[in-house]
């Protein structure tokens, strides 16, 4: 791809489209300081989710992705930065969390997230899932929730 702009000489970008397709092969370690990047089964504004793993050098991964909760009415974007969590040697792993977000005038978000995975040889596959309580003294709020999503990654 070649873009200039006025005043610039301009600049050239290898980048490569794949198609979609989830990872199939056996279940496997992820290799040491690897990243994979995908997309979930949710979209937003008929764009695709991303999420991002990054293996560490010592058996552990982090993760960072977006979901949508339904909040009737309408929606709530979020995105999560998942805390390193250690990876089974069969290449899975599974970290829920709960973790509080306070604003002025006493109003609470009570949050409870889930990401399940497993590497395999050619990527990673897994679901995730985010809820989402509003708390706030006098008044009332429903709940959102983005149900079990599934993702797909590739290194």
């Amino acid at each position: 791809m070649r873009v200039s702009l006025r005043g610039c000489r301009g600049w050239t970008l290898p980048f490569a489209l794949r198609s979609e397709s989830a990872p199939a092969a056996p279940a496997a370690m992820p290799p040491p300081r690897s990243v994979f990047h995908g997309l979930t089964a949710q979209s937003a504004g008929g764009v695709r989710l991303p999420i991002s793993l990054t293996a560490t050098h010592n058996g552990k991964v982090w993760a960072n992705w977006d979901a949508t909760m339904n909040c009737r009415p309408g929606t709530f974007p979020m995105t999560n930065v998942t805390p390193i969590t250690k990876i089974r040697p069969d290449g899975t792993f599974t970290r829920s969390e709960r973790y509080v977000i306070r604003y002025k005038g006493g109003l609470v978000d009570h949050f409870r997230v889930k990401v399940t995975g497993a590497f395999r040889a050619d990527g990673a596959t897994g679901t995730l899932e985010a809820r989402v309580r509003t708390t706030q003294p006098g008044h009332r709020f429903r709940p959102c929730a983005s149900g079990k999503q599934a993702w797909a990654a590739r290194g």
